[in-house]
């Protein structure tokens, strides 16, 4: 709440249970976004309740978002979840899929890409991951160049100097996460 009285609106999400509880205690003029990995049967609860989801990396996620949009429902925007980085149990597509991921969801609204690094911690490493993140967000088509979601609260000044449009502050804003 001391954010939102500070006026801040679009709020994240890495977790759909956590979401829903906070869904119902806090004011509803609140934008949200959903950070974390959607499972594709919970996708249906959610899809109106989110202005963006970051998280768009599967086939399944693919027929459930399309299904809805069959039934004529107001889809989020959407970003591709792309994988940079080291640790091989991180959610994305590869870089080498993006191209015919995009062309998989070319009737969804895709507005960009979010890309989550993983397993670089030095400056250098960051950079490159965010500098070749941004040069794949420039390939994308004009309708596909929204947003480009880089950096966490660790890094967001080198996802700033590499062009992101939208960064994910957790930690910095609301502390560090209670693991219990």
């Amino acid at each position: 709440m001391a954010a939102y009285a500070l006026g801040i609106r679009d709020f994240g999400e890495n977790y759909m249970q956590e979401w829903l509880i906070k869904k119902e205690a806090l004011p509803r003029d609140i934008r949200w976004h959903m950070i974390g990995h959607m499972q594709s049967r919970k996708i249906t609860k959610a899809c109106q309740s989110f202005e963006m989801v970051h998280s768009l990396s599967t086939d399944s996620q693919i027929k459930a978002w399309t299904k809805l949009q069959d039934k004529g429902i107001r889809l989020p925007e959407l970003l591709v979840q792309v994988a940079f980085g080291s640790e091989p149990n991180r959610a994305g597509i590869s870089v080498n899929h993006v191209e015919s991921f995009l062309q998989a969801t070319e009737h969804l609204p895709v507005k960009g890409l979010m890309v989550f690094q993983s397993g670089m911690y030095d400056a250098e490493g960051i950079r490159s991951c965010f500098y070749h993140a941004k040069q794949l967000w420039d390939k994308l088509p004009q309708n596909k160049r929204k947003v480009l979601s880089l950096g966490v609260s660790s890094d967001f000044e080198i996802a700033i100097e590499h062009g992101a449009t939208h960064i994910r502050l957790g930690t910095v804003l609301m502390g560090a996460r209670d693991a219990s």
